[in-house]
């Protein structure tokens, strides 16, 4: 089955205006996203998603084919949705790459890639350890709980587990943001109600699991950095010095 990559794109995003055009190294944030999915082995195509003409015009110009969608769609999961309806062409499967991770594996997306095959109706994501007390207590970072079989518990901006002596407790795991979903099951996902705990957490996935939608993770060791903030725009123009 044929596995492609989408990213989508949005240019006013809230806390860090136009970061995915922003300069990293002499390159928007978005490019070096793309040029990091393009390394990924056995993906059929890459495809940007936006409503934006402003981010349509740089993608191109950096070679990358671009779809545009409406500017209606409040999450990545949303704006592929609308792609899927608009766009019969698309692959079967597909991996949503957020526009800015800029550092995102390549390995980690052929490992996305591979599970999806073998489990369609899942949606499939990932996480990595988190070894930092300040990580595991930001709310800008997501945490994950998953059961015996890998698959997703419970997702938070709170620190989870609960640890009721204080300390870290081994192994909390930090939601990296990417997707893996059939087109049939992002059908699915579009018809689904909406729900207080996504709503209050801000956490789309958690609507996903309340409606019994099986979201499998993928634990592996990633050095990922999303670009929300300054403050991580800053780290990551220091990384790639």
């Amino acid at each position: 089955m044929a596995c492609g990559v989408v990213i989508p794109a949005r240019l006013d995003s809230k806390r860090l205006p136009k970061k995915l055009l922003a300069d990293l190294g002499g390159k928007t944030v978005l490019q070096r996203t793309y040029e990091q999915v393009k390394k990924a082995q056995g993906i059929c195509s890459i495809t940007i998603l936006t409503d934006s003409e402003e981010i349509a015009e740089v993608a191109k110009g950096f070679g990358a084919h671009v779809l545009m969608t409406s500017s209606l769609p409040s999450s990545g999961t949303e704006r592929i949705i609308e792609a899927v309806f608009r766009y019969p062409h698309l692959p079967r499967l597909l991996i949503n790459v957020q526009g800015d991770e800029p550092f995102i594996a390549p390995a980690l997306i052929e490992k996305i890639a591979q599970l999806l095959k073998e489990r369609p109706n899942e949606v499939i994501t990932a996480a990595t350890p988190i070894t930092d007390t300040q990580q595991w207590h930001s709310p800008q970072v997501v945490k994950v709980v998953i059961d015996a079989h890998q698959r997703a518990l419970y997702f938070s901006r709170a620190p989870i587990p609960y640890a009721r002596d204080n300390a870290m407790p081994w192994m909390p795991l930090k939601h990296i943001g990417i997707y893996g979903y059939s087109k049939q099951l992002l059908k699915r996902l579009a018809a689904l109600p909406q729900v207080p705990l996504a709503q209050i957490e801000q956490l789309e996935q958690l609507q996903w699991l309340f409606w019994n939608i099986p979201i499998s993770v993928h634990v592996g060791c990633y050095d990922t950095l999303g670009i929300d903030t300054a403050e991580d725009l800053a780290l990551a123009r220091q990384r790639i010095a």
